[in-house]
C-alpha cells in the first residue's frame, strides 16, 4: 500500500448482502446517516452502497489532507479506485443471472497503481519521509491523520452512532421470524434439489468448494456456471427470505437507536 494512501475503515457490516440489499437504486435520503442506516438494515441498493462508500471515502480524504497540511505536509487526494468493492447484489435478478452469489465471479479491489503523492514523497529527505509516515499513520502512542480523520468524519456523518447501535443488536438469525424464513427457504431450495438449512449455509459450502478447486480455468468455469445456475434457480426463495430479514434488521437497529 503506498505510504500516502489511507483506506476508509469498513464500517459496513454486511460483506455479502444476504440480508437482501434492494435490487434497484432509489432516490437518496437527505443524509449519510439515513442512507447508512438503510445500508446496515439491508435496504440500500448496491448502486447506492457504492455512492455512499465513495462519498464517505472522499470526506475522509479531504479531512486527511487538512490534517496533514496542519502538520506541514502535502497530501493529494486519492480516488476511490482500488479501495471500494462493488457489493454483491443478490436482491437483483439481473445481477444474479450474471454473477450468481459473487463467490467466483467478483474480484476484490486492488490498490491503485499510481500513488498521487509518489512524486512528493520522492522529494522528501529520509528524515522528512519518516516524519510524514508518522503524521499519516500515527504510532504506538498517537493516532495519525488517517485514523483521526476517519474517526472525525464517521462521527460527524452519524456513521459511528449507527455502527455502535448495530454492534449491540440482538442476533437477527435467532429471531423466530428469521428461523421460520430460513426453514421455508430450505423447503423451497429442496424443490430444486438443493439441500441446505439456509442461504448462509449454502453460500458457505459453495465458498469452501470454490476455494478447494485447483487453479485451473476449466474447473473454475464449471463451478462458476454451477453457482450462477443455483443462485438463479433459488432467486425467489432467497428474495422471500431476505424480505423478512430486512424487516427484522430494521426493527432491531431502531430498537438500539431509540
Amino acid at each position: 500500500m503506498p505510504l500516502s494512501e489511507t483506506r476508509i475503515a469498513a464500517a459496513m457490516t454486511i460483506a455479502l448482502c444476504f440480508s437482501g440489499c434492494s435490487g434497484s437504486a432509489t432516490e437518496q435520503p437527505p443524509s449519510v446517516h439515513d442512507r447508512f442506516e438503510a445500508y446496515v438494515s439491508g435496504e440500500l441498493g448496491a448502486g447506492d452502497v457504492v455512492k455512499l462508500e465513495t462519498e464517505i471515502f472522499a470526506e475522509v480524504q479531504t479531512e486527511t489532507r487538512a490534517c496533514m497540511a496542519a502538520l506541514g505536509f502535502d497530501f493529494l487526494i486519492s480516488g476511490p479506485e482500488g479501495y471500494i468493492s462493488t457489493p454483491t447484489d443478490i436482491g437483483n435478478r439481473a445481477w444474479v443471472e450474471i454473477h450468481g452469489y459473487g463467490i467466483s465471479t467478483e474480484e476484490p479491489p486492488t490498490q491503485a497503481a499510481v500513488d498521487p503523492n509518489a512524486e512528493y514523497l520522492r522529494s522528501l529527505s529520509p528524515q522528512a519521509l519518516s516524519a510524514y509516515q508518522a503524521a499519516l499513520g500515527g504510532g504506538p502512542d498517537h493516532a495519525g491523520c488517517a485514523e483521526s480523520s476517519r474517526t472525525t468524519v464517521e462521527a460527524r456523518l452519524g456513521v459511528t452512532e449507527i455502527n455502535q447501535a448495530a454492534s449491540k443488536m440482538r442476533d437477527v438469525l435467532n429471531d423466530p421470524r428469521v428461523v421460520e424464513a430460513d426453514s421455508e427457504w430450505s423447503t423451497c431450495a429442496a424443490t430444486f434439489g438443493i439441500s441446505a438449512s439456509s442461504i448462509l449455509e449454502l453460500t458457505d459450502d459453495l465458498t469452501a468448494e470454490f476455494q478447494s478447486l485447483p487453479q485451473q480455468n476449466v474447473s473454475q468455469e464449471t463451478f462458476r456456471s454451477k453457482e450462477i445456475t443455483i443462485a438463479t434457480q433459488l432467486f425467489d426463495c432467497t428474495a422471500a427470505r431476505n424480505a423478512i430479514v430486512r424487516e427484522v434488521n430494521r426493527e432491531y437497529l431502531e430498537e438500539q437507536l431509540g
